[in-house]
């Protein structure tokens, strides 16, 4: 009973110390931000890249010289590896040369339109007749104060599911990358970056059929494979993203030892007993043309139930 009662204030006291006063390291270097997702770890360090222009015109511009050029900052990819499950009372960190100045004139943090492939900001337009103007960008209020020597603690009251975006003086096309996914329904990958090293093999779906393939490159979106196209009986190269990839054969429970199977060698399908279970594959015993018995190792994707 003494027990459960230590625990509860130990707990009591956690939940009142995050609520009241946040108590992390600050970040170690200026221009880093964090989310505060622990009253006593080091703090969640937002997703960082820097910033490409990107220049679209309509497609009456195009025809008649007539219409509108945006200009907007993108970074790649369409969503964050940074994910929040809340969208109210968010804390972050920012580290920044001197925490003297108001913060309001140092930190903008703003949503971004994205899709597939990036994430955008517009800010700037042309028009034919209207002429050139600086977009007039909808920040998002926050509430600051001092943290550590040179760092702000910022709380944003409330904010909707979508891609954000904070930048800093001096540093505005570097955007620090974050996702609010509270209301969104979160599609987990089977494989992740840390979960693939070069080297492993994994599958993939292509033609309807999950093939293997030998990781030659990891990047933040998936994997450069090596695979033997069935198709042109040819080995290929091609970029997988992590979604789609898995670390297992999806449909191995389908063969047993003991099976007979369908699968094909040099050209020739031939039929065989499995006798053994392996990596990504099995060991198919056969009588080959010349009347004799042999064992072969066999992925899945070549295998079909006889």
């Amino acid at each position: 009973m003494k027990t459960t009662s230590i625990i509860i204030t130990l707990l009591l006291a956690v939940n009142y110390t995050y609520s009241q006063n946040i108590n992390i390291p600050e970040p170690e270097w200026e221009g880093y931000v964090v989310y505060v997702n622990d009253s006593i770890g080091n703090g969640l360090e937002l997703e960082k890249q820097k910033a490409y222009s990107k220049t679209n015109a309509n497609a009456s511009l195009i025809v008649t010289g007539l219409g509108k050029v945006k200009a907007r900052s993108c970074v790649n990819g369409g969503v964050s590896n940074v994910i929040i499950h809340s969208n109210e009372n968010l804390q972050f960190i920012v580290k920044h040369s001197s925490n003297k100045v108001d913060p309001r004139t140092i930190i903008n943090l703003f949503k971004l339109e994205s899709d597939s492939k990036k994430r955008c900001a517009e800010v700037a337009s042309l028009g034919s007749f209207s002429g050139s103007k600086t977009m007039d960008i909808d920040y998002i209020q926050f509430t600051a104060k001092k943290y550590g020597e040179t760092s702000y603690l910022i709380t944003i009251a409330s904010i909707d599911d979508g891609e954000y975006a904070l930048t800093l003086e001096n540093t505005r096309e570097v955007f620090n990358l974050f996702s609010i996914q509270k209301n969104i329904e979160i599609k987990k990958s089977p494989l992740s970056q840390s979960a693939v090293e070069i080297g492993d093999t994994v599958w993939f779906k292509k033609y309807e059929e999950w093939m293997s393939g030998k990781v030659l490159t990891t990047d933040y979106y998936g994997v450069k494979l090596e695979y033997h196209d069935l198709q042109s009986n040819k080995t290929k190269q091609k970029h997988v993203d992590y979604p789609n990839l898995k670390s297992e054969y999806p449909n191995q429970d389908l063969f047993s030892v003991g099976d007979s199977v369908l699968f094909e060698t040099n050209g020739v399908k031939t039929n065989g007993t499995i006798t053994e279970i392996v990596s990504n594959g099995v060991i198919v015993k056969y009588t080959d043309s010349h009347n004799r018995e042999k064992t072969k190792r066999v992925n899945y994707q070549y295998l079909k139930n006889n």
